[in-house]
């Protein structure tokens, strides 16, 4: 059976119709609840970590749903830098309503600290 791509969103979230996304592939949220608190950032990092890892993202294959609370995003496009070079996005277009395939090049981002 040929393997289709998966799309990842940061977290489950109801303001959000993430339903276009699924003509490119099985829509995967990170994090499976609306209640987890945006301020436990170390607590969500590790989890996109660790959910990451576990399913096996790749990163040319699988894409990167951009959709979703700011914070959420911004913590998962942090642990996608840190550990991969490019990434398949999903942008979604407000103008079509139609999510956009777009390669994100990461390449560069270095870690301060």
């Amino acid at each position: 059976m040929e393997r289709k791509p998966r799309v990842f969103f940061p977290i489950l979230s109801s303001r959000f119709n993430v339903a276009g996304a699924a003509k490119f592939g099985q829509v995967v949220f990170l994090i499976k609840t609306e209640n987890f608190s945006p301020f436990a950032t170390d607590e969500v990092l590790m989890l996109f970590k660790r959910e990451l890892a576990r399913s096996g993202f790749d990163p040319e294959f699988d894409f990167f749903g951009f959709t979703g609370p700011g914070i959420f995003l911004t913590l998962f496009g942090m642990v996608l830098a840190r550990h991969f070079q490019k990434v398949r996005g999903l942008m979604f277009d407000s103008r079509t309503g139609e999510y956009v395939e777009r390669m994100i090049p990461l390449g560069g981002v270095q870690h301060v600290g």
